[in-house]
Formats: structure tokens, C-alpha cells, sequence
């Protein structure tokens, strides 16, 4: 399984990114950040005993080799009243096993595309039928079919030269023309965008619209092309068309977490939608929570937004603990765990950190931000062991080593820091 990317304005488990800008017309609309009379009224703080508490059952936890009993048997937040459902249809959403695209991309190579095919149909399938597979289809697309890199590309169109008519390919075609379309236009303001930036985001686009719609013919159990198809309408300003495939894509799979998901981004005020709006649709969905527990975690996405929790620093620190008693997902969660992490609030930190863990356990960035916090509420020896682990391990980078410096200097362990730092510049020089 690819690894996820936990950037702050991404939506990997719910749909393509959504960017900071409309991507014609209207820049961002300013927000004035909120927080509710119940927010105000909160302890704004973990206390230490609510986060050493908190850390002896997470460090339990992570012991457990079978990653979704991991994942189900982590605490939440001190005080918080997150949905059992919602946690074990998060865990199970994101330890659920697929095929790799390595895997995939072999498949291909050696002239199997119909193999992956029928195992694309197979998820659908199992996404339709089963409780515990509602994202599964979505979840693969997600991970392998969303980018705009040259390798990905010569994959789609292999397999699309042996599998003219699958559905599956187009599709995947579809989000990556769509990823190249987001690549061109860059990520600044409408009004500091060059013109000629909209002009090829828009040919991209016109590449993606074909693919997509001509999958959906063939077979409408692509869902993975609804979502693109609304994040389209959402980079051209154009609802009707994202709203024609909220509809068929929700006609087919009522509890379609990725396809509200991606409403909630195009209801944000930012893009032309409204505060309202976002409740509408929160509200919408969880008639349908009962089949997909994954829906409860739109529940804090208004409040998130009204409040600016992770676009600034700019948030009320009372408002994290209130916002979040509802359980988020991911990209809200490591959002906020940035944002507490950056403004030292060690208790806020440490407990979204570890949070964020639960769910990606690939997140060796986030591991490696936690280290300080672990030392700070006096855990030393777990502190070690994470950081000897992430400083060995050859994924680690330049960034990762850097802040684990700093760890090993805190520890006073100053053998592990020249390790780091023969292993930082042996990095630059291969870089170079």
C-alpha cells in the first residue's frame, strides 16, 4: 500500500485535494474564526494526569502487532466522546489490506490488465455489499490513481491500450488527468495566478471530463469518478455538474463517505458554498451513518472551518478540545496536531500526535514531531526507542533526522547525535 501524505490541505481519504483557492474567479472569502459558547466554556487544556493516563494506554496499544487491533484498542482524546462505530469504521477503512500497486503496476506490465480489472470489479462489489469494505474501491483509487506522475501515467495508458473499454482504467485515467490539471494551475491565489496557468488546467481538465464520463457509462459502480467528477465542477465553478454526480454516485451508494466528503469541501464558503450548506449536508449524511460509521466524522468539519482550526494559528486554543470532542478524520486531525505542535502546546500535541499514529502508523514524521512531547511528560524510555527506530530505519530523512537531533540532545545522549549527523550529511551528499 502506498503511503499516504497527511499535507494539512489534503483530503486523501474523501477525494482529490482540495486546494486554497477557487480556481477561477473568486479568491478565498476571509473567515472571521469562531468558537461556541461551549467552546469558551471548556478547559481549553489535557491535564497531566488525563495525559499520563492517555500515554499508558496509547503505549499499550502500539505494542499490539495486528494493526486494526491496534487501531480499536487505542484510547481517545482525554474526555472526548468519539463514536465507537466511527472509531472502528476509521480503523478498519484505513488497516484494511488491498492489492499494492506494485502489484498492480505488475499486473499490467507483464499484459494482466484484465486481472486488474476483475479485481477493480470484485472491490466494487465488495464496496456495495459489505459494511466493512464501504470504501474500499475509493480507498484503492485514493491511494494508487490520483497522481499525475510519469510513471503512473505510462501505467494508465498500458493498461488502457490492453483494456480499451474498462471502465476501471478510464476511470484512473480520469484522476490523473485531474491531478495534472491542480499541478498546472499551482496552488496561489486566484489573483496571482497567471492566465496561461488556468488555460492548461482547463485542457486537462477537458481530458478528465472525457475519461470520467465514459466510465460511469460502461459502469456506474466506478465511484472513485464521482468524486473526481465533483472536484471538476469545484475547479471550474460549475455546481450543476458536481452536483449531477453527487447524485448518480449517491443514487447507487446512499453512505458514500468520499462522495460527501467532497460536498463538504465545495460547500465551504471559500469555494461559493456556505456555512449552512455545510450543515445541510453533515446532516444529510448521517440519515445514512447506520451503514457507513465513517459518516459521523463530517460531524466537526463546519465548526473546524468556522473556527480556522488548521488554516492559521489564528485559532481560539480553546476551541481544539471542544471541536474535536467529535471524532474527525485524518486530514482534520494531523491539520490540528500541526497547528498545536507549532504553537507548544505539549498536552494538545502529544495526544493528536499519538491520535494521528493510530490511524496512519506510517506517519514517521508525526513519530518523530511526538518524540519531544514524550520526554516532556516523562517518557523517556519510549522517547529512545522511537527515535532509535526512526533514526535506523533508511526511509528516514534529512527532515526526520533533524528533529531527532534535537530529541537525542534533550536526552543527553550525544553518541546517537553524531550517528544523525554522519547519516544527515551521507543524505545531502547523496542528494547533491
Amino acid at each position: 500500500m502506498r503511503l499516504l501524505c497527511l499535507n494539512v490541505l489534503a483530503m486523501a481519504s474523501i477525494g482529490m485535494a482540495i486546494q486554497p483557492a477557487l480556481a477561477e474567479g473568486l479568491d478565498v472569502k476571509p473567515v472571521t474564526p469562531a468558537v461556541s459558547a461551549t467552546a469558551k466554556q471548556a478547559s481549553p487544556s489535557f491535564s497531566d494526569a488525563e495525559v499520563h493516563d492517555f500515554l499508558e494506554k496509547a503505549h499499550r496499544a502500539e505494542t499490539i502487532s495486528d494493526p486494526l487491533k491496534r487501531c480499536i484498542a487505542y484510547p481517545d482524546p482525554p474526555g472526548s466522546h468519539w463514536s465507537a462505530e466511527a472509531t472502528r469504521a476509521y480503523c478498519v477503512y484505513h488497516m484494511q489490506t488491498f492489492v499494492s500497486y506494485e502489484d498492480a503496476k505488475a499486473w499490467v506490465e507483464s499484459g494482466k490488465a484484465a486481472k486488474l480489472d476483475a479485481y477493480l470489479s470484485d472491490a466494487a462489489k465488495k464496496q456495495l455489499t459489505r459494511k466493512e469494505s464501504a470504501g474500499l474501491l475509493d480507498h484503492i483509487y485514493f491511494g494508487h490513481f490520483s497522481d499525475a506522475s510519469p510513471e503512473t501515467r505510462a501505467m494508465i495508458d498500458s493498461w488502457m491500450r490492453q483494456r480499451p473499454k474498462s471502465a476501471f482504467a478510464l476511470a484512473a485515467s480520469g484522476r490523473s488527468y485531474l491531478a495534472a490539471a491542480w499541478q498546472a494551475r499551482g496552488t496561489d491565489y486566484a489573483s496571482k495566478t497567471p492566465r496561461e496557468n488556468f488555460e492548461r488546467m482547463n485542457a486537462w481538465l477537458m481530458f478528465a471530463r472525457r475519461d470520467l464520463e465514459q466510465a460511469i457509462a460502461i459502469d456506474p459502480r466506478v465511484f472513485p469518478a464521482y468524486t473526481a467528477m465533483i472536484n471538476i465542477g469545484m475547479a471550474q465553478g460549475d455546481d450543476e455538474y458536481a452536483g449531477q454526480a453527487a447524485r448518480k454516485g449517491l443514487a447507487l451508494q446512499p453512505a458514500n463517505y468520499s462522495i460527501y466528503g467532497q460536498l463538504m469541501g465545495l460547500a465551504q464558503p471559500r469555494w461559493g458554498g456556505s456555512l449552512d450548506e455545510m450543515s445541510r449536508i453533515t446532516a444529510e449524511a448521517q440519515t445514512h451513518a447506520k451503514d457507513n460509521g465513517l459518516l459521523m466524522l463530517l460531524l466537526p468539519l463546519r465548526a473546524a472551518y468556522e473556527a480556522k482550526l488548521t488554516d492559521c494559528n489564528c485559532a481560539d486554543p480553546n476551541a481544539y478540545r471542544t471541536i474535536l470532542d467529535q471524532m474527525p478524520a485524518g486530514e482534520l486531525l494531523s491539520g490540528a496536531a500541526y497547528a498545536v505542535d507549532a504553537a507548544d502546546r505539549k498536552d494538545l500535541a502529544v495526544v493528536y500526535q499519538s491520535e494521528v499514529i493510530r490511524f496512519y502508523p506510517w506517519a514517521d514524521l508525526e513519530k518523530a514531531k511526538r518524540v519531544r512531547h514524550l520526554i516532556a511528560f516523562g517518557e523517556r524510555a519510549w522517547a529512545r526507542m522511537d527515535a532509535d527506530k526512526l533514526s535506523t530505519q533508511p526511509s528516514s530523512g534529512r527532515d526526520i533526522l533533524k528533529i531527532l537531533n534535537n530529541d537525542y540532545m534533550t536526552l543527553g545522549d550525544f553518541a546517537a547525535v553524531k550517528r544523525t549527523f554522519l547519516r544527515m550529511d551521507e543524505l545531502r551528499a547523496k542528494e547533491q
